[in-house]
């Protein structure tokens, strides 16, 4: 099964490919793995099947991306309560 969370795709030592496409570059699914603890086999068996081999180790992106989503999914809930409070004040 597909984990995207802990694939090649957010691990540090992951390279992604890009493609041209019109007048930009776009990434696509497959890179790769700039790990020096794998063999060339190892990095070719996890990028193809996207898989965690034991070298994961979560990009930096990934974990600033999570905390700016709690962050937003924190002050919704606040800015929530104040619509609430707000409503139930008009009634």
């Amino acid at each position: 099964m597909f984990d995207k969370e802990n694939s090649c795709l957010n691990c540090k030592f992951f390279l992604p490919y890009y493609i041209k496409e019109k007048t930009k570059f776009v990434t696509t699914m497959n890179g790769a793995c700039l790990s020096d603890n794998l063999s060339y086999n190892e990095k070719r068996k996890h990028i193809c099947r996207l898989s965690v081999c034991d070298n994961f180790e979560q990009s930096a992106e990934v974990a600033i991306d999570k905390q700016k989503i709690e962050k937003v999914v924190r002050n919704m809930a606040r800015d929530l309560k104040d619509i609430v409070e707000f409503i139930k004040n008009e009634e």
